[in-house]
């Protein structure tokens, strides 16, 4: 049976309950998200937004349904701009467990073409995200998409704002823990030798952070 608008106002836990085994009342909680987000009303979005991050904690449904899922992330990242401070922090978290339940195939590339093609803030946003993905990332699925996402990063690294260069900075590091010197250098070969040097430095303090922690 569809929900009505009423249903998904008052009993939100209900529908996080049924979405584990009903793709339904995860598209009402998008179409209700939209709506608040068309009033501009900041309460019902962040009920809505933390009722959609607990069926992402269990990674239920939303990783076998890629159109859906790239809805959703371009909603929540509308929303982490949000002038209320409670549904920015909200909307990145939660889209932060999107990102994360998603399979490597679909959020590289979606992280990568954001990097590549929005400005600041949004680029920010987009190399911090992409930046935890790696993270959880096997090393053949980085090989992959190595190639475009350095494109990306070496772009960022130009950026005039230094949290964005800071950002991209700390994703290389991710990706050399990854992918090592070898995979690394032809394409830091084609930056400035002090931004190369800069790199060089952050990958020896991270080596030297992850001793520590060994020992």
């Amino acid at each position: 049976t569809k929900l009505t608008q009423e249903d998904v106002q008052t009993s939100l836990p209900e529908l996080v309950r049924h979405a584990n085994s009903s793709l339904n009342p995860f598209r009402e909680m998008i179409e209700n998200l939209e709506q608040a987000m068309g009033e501009n009303d900041s309460k019902k979005q962040l009920e809505i937004i933390e009722g959609l991050d607990e069926i992402l904690v269990e990674n239920i449904i939303i990783s076998n349904f890629p159109q859906l899922a790239q809805l959703l992330f371009s909603k929540l990242f509308m929303l982490i701009k949000s002038d209320n401070k409670e549904v920015s922090k909200a909307a990145e978290v939660t889209t932060t467990s999107l990102v994360l339940c998603l399979p490597g195939t679909l959020s590289i590339p979606l992280l990568d073409t954001l990097v590549k093609k929005e400005q600041f803030p949004d680029m920010l946003t987009a190399i911090k995200l992409l930046d935890k993905v790696l993270e959880v990332q096997k090393v053949q699925q980085v090989h992959l998409y190595l190639e475009e996402i350095m494109v990306g990063l070496i772009k960022a690294y130009d950026n005039v704002e230094s949290s964005v260069r800071k950002a991209s900075v700390n994703c290389l590091v991710t990706l050399h823990g990854l992918v090592g010197d070898s995979a690394l250098q032809p394409y830091l070969d084609c930056i400035s030798v002090p931004k190369r040097k800069l790199v060089s430095l952050y990958i020896m303090r991270h080596r030297q952070k992850m001793l520590s922690c060994v020992t």
